[in-house]
């Protein structure tokens, strides 16, 4: 009785691969909307150049995969003797059978705090996915040189609502436009609540979204690049 509590204290959002978290984490759920809100698949590079835990890539990772999110957690339906566990060994099975093992994916992300790195790797390890190609760097996103094209970045940069202030944060999103103004081949997709994002960047954005990061109302900031031929990615 008291294991089936603490089952049903825990969140359907929550995927099981989370034990710590980076300064204002990301909910998964909200990560993988992002993912799928933009045009990256399996096929091209993804870069998250404020990786904190990790959670984008992780999720992009399950969502490349064809992993069901919570196919190595439990859930407090188990518990309930209506549904029966053949049905919950069926599902089950049939998670498994769609999970792509042998795939391996380009999956890049950086941020300039070595503790966010740590969790972030320690994350991979729980979520079973750290030798499935997500590389992990310390560095800013001034020295962010990918050397392929096609690539989507997709990111969920400070806000300037905890640590940084609002000029630290137009800084910081200018530097982000200067990166990622040669990449020409590239789709970029920013998630903020901070209005002067598009100045900072200095182009508008193709599409916008208005999400919800908890109770905080952001804009998702859409800059679709070109389609990559044959549908693929390739090197520079």
């Amino acid at each position: 009785m008291h294991s089936l509590a603490r089952q049903q204290r825990v969140g359907l959002h929550r995927r099981g691969y989370r034990q710590a978290t980076a300064e204002a984490p990301l909910r998964e759920t909200l990560a993988a909307g992002l993912v799928q809100l933009s045009y990256w698949n399996a096929a091209r590079p993804l870069f998250d150049p404020f990786c904190g835990s990790a959670t984008i890539l992780i999720e992009a990772a399950l969502i490349g995969l064809r992993r069901a999110p919570g196919l190595y957690r439990s859930f407090a339906a188990q518990g309930w003797p209506w549904v029966g566990q053949q049905a919950w060994r069926d599902a089950r099975q049939e998670a498994e059978d769609r999970y792509d093992r042998s795939t391996r994916l380009t999956l890049l992300g950086s941020d300039i705090d070595p503790q966010a790195l740590k969790i972030a790797r320690h994350n991979l390890t729980r979520a079973q996915l750290h030798d499935r190609g997500i590389q992990l760097e310390c560095r800013p996103i001034s020295d962010f040189r990918p050397g392929l094209e096609y690539g989507v970045l997709i990111t969920n940069p400070p806000y300037g609502e905890r640590q940084l202030d609002s000029a630290q944060v137009e800084a910081l999103y200018a530097q982000l436009g200067r990166a990622t103004l040669p990449l020409n081949t590239w789709s970029s997709y920013i998630l903020t609540s901070h209005p002067a994002l598009e100045r900072c960047l200095g182009r508008k954005a193709g599409r916008k979204r208005k999400l919800y990061n908890g109770m905080l109302a952001c804009t998702y900031y859409q800059y679709p690049g070109p389609k990559p031929p044959s549908g693929g990615s390739a090197s520079a």
